[in-house]
């Protein structure tokens, strides 16, 4: 994608028609083509863990691997800010607690629900401009059907903010599911 022609796609179609498939086929082609791919993915059991699609592609973003410790993640999403935006090192806080990386040595804010909704909607709309602003990147949300409703609406906002990115979002759903975003 060029300058500013941010788009979505979704591929839906009944279970077992090989949608997981197609997408992983394509995100590996991306990679190999030296395309970033953020991918997330909600499961069966999703809806009962809050955030946990959106929590995967928090991580891609800022490369946060399963073996890395708490405090080296830290380290990463400090890095990653400093080098894409130093303003949003001040949300490390919001970041660390949204991510079950929160620590003593970090102040946890009290926010009330509609004031951190806020902020993580403005932070994940930073970020999806950051994620494209050197390279093309693809946005992979799979199985639509099984998200919980904070991850629904967090995909609302990525989808508001592809406009101007150099971003695929890549979503695959089955029959039945549907969004006010998709619209």
């Amino acid at each position: 994608a060029s300058e500013g022609d941010g788009c979505a796609v979704g591929l839906v179609a009944e279970a077992g028609v090989g949608k997981s498939r197609l997408c992983f086929e394509f995100a590996e082609r991306c990679r190999a083509a030296g395309v970033r791919v953020l991918e997330g993915r909600a499961l069966a059991h999703s809806r009962a863990t809050p955030f946990e699609p959106m929590i995967d592609v928090a991580k891609a973003f800022f490369e946060i691997d399963a073996g890395d410790a708490p405090e080296r993640a830290r380290e990463k999403i400090v890095e990653s800010l400093e080098r894409f935006d130093p303003e949003l090192v001040t949300e490390l806080p919001l970041i660390a607690d949204f991510l079950s990386l929160a620590h003593a040595s970090i102040p946890r804010e009290k926010l009330d629900p509609a004031t951190r909704r806020d902020r993580l909607n403005n932070l994940f709309r930073r970020l999806v401009r950051m994620a494209s602003r050197d390279a093309s990147a693809v946005l992979l949300m799979e199985d639509l059907h099984f998200m919980d409703s904070g991850s629904e609406s967090l995909i609302e906002v990525l989808a508001d903010a592809l406009a101007g990115t150099r971003i695929l979002l890549l979503v695959n759903f089955r029959p039945g599911y549907a969004a006010s975003w998709m619209r």
